[in-house]
C-alpha cells in the first residue's frame, strides 16, 4: 500500500527518475571528494564520510517509490569515486554495493520504526532515525567494507571495520 505522502505516481516521470540518479550521483561524488580531503586514512575507511548521509536522508525524505533510483544514484557514485581513487572496476562496485546495501537495509529498518517520508517532528522519529538507521547503517556497512577489504587482499580489516563504524 502507499505510505504517507506517496500518490500512485510517486516514482515521477522517466526523466525525473534520471534526473534523480545523476542528482545522487554527482552529490556522492562531490562529498566524498570532500571528505577525501578532511579525512583520508590508510585503511579502506575514512573519518570522515559525507555521502552516506545524502543517501541515507533522501532515502528517508522521499517516497519508497523513488528508493530505487535513489540507490541506483547511490551506487554509481560510489562506484565512480572508488575508480577514481584507482580501485579496480571489481572491487570500485563492490564499494558501491556496500554502500547501497548499508543506506537501504538503514532505512528499511527506520520504516519498521516510524512512518516515512520522515518529518523529523517527533522524538521517535529522531530515535528511529539515530537507532533503528544510523547506527545499523554504521555496523552493516563497516561490516561489509571489512569484509571486503579482507577479500579484495586487504590485511586491516578489523582497523577498517573501526573506522567506518566510526
Amino acid at each position: 500500500g502507499l505510505r504517507r505522502g506517496e500518490t500512485a505516481n510517486s516514482k515521477g516521470s522517466p526523466v525525473q527518475q534520471l534526473l534523480l540518479a545523476v542528482f545522487v550521483a554527482a552529490t556522492y561524488v562531490a562529498l566524498a571528494s570532500i571528505s577525501a580531503a578532511v579525512a583520508y586514512s590508510p585503511a579502506d575507511a575514512w573519518t570522515v564520510w559525507l555521502p552516506s548521509g545524502v543517501v541515507f536522508g533522501l532515502l528517508l525524505s522521499l517516497q519508497r517509490a523513488r528508493w530505487p533510483v535513489i540507490l541506483a544514484g547511490g551506487w554509481v557514485g560510489a562506484t565512480a569515486f572508488a575508480i577514481g581513487l584507482g580501485s579496480g572496476p571489481l572491487a570500485s562496485a563492490g564499494y558501491g554495493f556496500i554502500e547501497v546495501i548499508a543506506c537501504g537495509a538503514a532505512a528499511f529498518f527506520v520504516s519498521r520504526l516510524t512512518t516515512l517520508p520522515a518529518r523529523l517532528d517527533s522524538a521517535r522519529e529522531l530515535v528511529a532515525i539515530i537507532l533503528g538507521g544510523a547506527l545499523p547503517l554504521a555496523l552493516i556497512g563497516a561490516a561489509l567494507a571489512a569484509f571486503w577489504h579482507v577479500a579484495d587482499g586487504g590485511t586491516t580489516g578489523a582497523q577498517t571495520f573501526r573506522i567506518w563504524a566510526l
